[in-house]
C-alpha cells in the first residue's frame, strides 16, 4: 500500500517554533494473522516520509525532510465485512540523514544533514490507531483505504526541551486473502 504522510511535533521549546505538517509519500506491507473470528493481529513494515516546516519567531522558517522504517504492531476488529479498526502500537527507526528544504534561517541553510545523536533519538515508539475500508475487487481480493494515527510517546530531544511525533497516514492498497 502506498500514500501520504502527515507529520509534526508536539512539545515545548526554549524558543518559540511552531510546527506544522507537510505531506510525503510513504508505503509499505502489512500481513494480519487471525486470531479470532473477527479478530486479527497485524504487523508490517512501512516507509514513511516525514515533512514537517518549523517556523522559529524572529529567526524564520524552514522544512525538514526525512524517512523512517516503521514497524506497526496492531489487534483489528473487523466491525463489518467492509470495514476493519485497529488500536496498537509502533516501533520506528529515523534515518540519521534528513534535509533541510526552504530554509530563510541563516545558521540552517538549505542542504543534506545528519542527526545529532547526543542531541536527538534515532528511534520512537508509541500508539497506533487506524481504521481500514475493504472493498471487493475479486475473489480474495480487496482493494482497500487506510487511515492512520500515530502518537509518538517518546521524546525525540535529548536536550531541556521536549519533542514528541504527531502523525497522520492516508494509504491505498489491496488486499490478498488466504
Amino acid at each position: 500500500m502506498g500514500g501520504m504522510n502527515f507529520a509534526t511535533y508536539d512539545g515545548s521549546s526554549s524558543a518559540s517554533t511552531s510546527y506544522s505538517a507537510k505531506g510525503a509519500i510513504s508505503g509499505g506491507s502489512t500481513i494480519d494473522f487471525g486470531i479470532a473470528p473477527v479478530i486479527s493481529f497485524e504487523t508490517g513494515l512501512l516507509s514513511i516520509g516525514q515533512s514537517t516546516k518549523s517556523t522559529v519567531s524572529g529567526l524564520g522558517e524552514l522544512t525538514q525532510v526525512s524517512r523512517a522504517l516503521e514497524i506497526p504492531l496492531m489487534l483489528r476488529f473487523d466491525a463489518l465485512p467492509l470495514l476493519s479498526l485497529g488500536v496498537g502500537g509502533y516501533y520506528a527507526m529515523i534515518n540519521s540523514k534528513y534535509k533541510i528544504q526552504g530554509s530563510t534561517i541563516a545558521l540552517l541553510p538549505d542542504g543534506e544533514y545528519t542527526i545529532d545523536k547526543s542531541q536527538n533519538e534515532t528511534t520512537d515508539y508509541g500508539l497506533r490507531f487506524g481504521g481500514r475500508l475493504l472493498l471487493p475487487l475479486a475473489p480474495m481480493v480487496r482493494a482497500l483505504i487506510d487511515a492512520s494515527y500515530d502518537m509518538g510517546l517518546k521524546d525525540l530531544d535529548k536536550g531541556a526541551s521536549t519533542s514528541k511525533t504527531k502523525q497522520y497516514a492516508l494509504m491505498v492498497g489491496a488486499s490478498f486473502g488466504f
